[in-house]
C-alpha cells in the first residue's frame, strides 16, 4: 500500500478551493467547466487554473477545511511561493505565474504574437 503524499494547503489555494465550493453550490455550471472563472476572479494562468481545479476535485467532501490536501505530485509551484507577487510579461505587463515567468518573460498570446 501506497503511502499518501498529504500537504499543508496556501492560502491562496485556500482562498480558490473555497471559491470553488460557492460555485459548486450555486450550481450554476458544470464544475469542468470551471477553469476560465478561476482565471477571471484570480488572474492565474489556464494551466495553473487546470490544477487547481484538478486538486479541488480530488480532494473535495462534504466538509472540508481545505488545510491539508492529498496532493500526488508535491510539486506544485503555489506551495512554493506567494502568487500575490508581481510577475509581469515583458510586451503586455500582463500578470504571470511565477514559474511561467522563470520559463520565460513573456505571456503565451505575445509569444504567439511576437514569436
Amino acid at each position: 500500500m501506497k503511502a499518501r503524499k498529504v500537504r499543508e494547503t496556501t492560502e491562496f489555494e485556500r482562498m480558490i478551493f473555497s471559491f470553488l465550493d460557492d460555485v459548486q453550490f450555486s450550481k450554476q455550471i458544470n464544475m469542468f467547466g470551471a477553469v476560465p472563472y478561476i482565471v477571471e476572479q484570480y488572474g492565474c494562468n489556464k494551466n495553473d487554473a487546470r490544477r487547481l481545479l484538478s486538486l479541488w476535485m480530488k480532494n473535495a467532501g462534504e466538509e472540508n477545511d481545505w488545510k491539508f490536501i492529498e496532493d500526488k505530485e508535491m510539486s506544485w509551484i503555489y506551495g512554493n511561493h506567494d502568487m500575490t507577487e508581481d510577475y509581469q510579461c515583458a510586451f503586455c505587463d500582463k500578470q504571470m505565474s511565477k514559474a511561467d515567468f522563470e520559463f520565460c518573460d513573456i505571456c503565451d498570446e505575445c509569444r504567439e504574437n511576437h514569436g
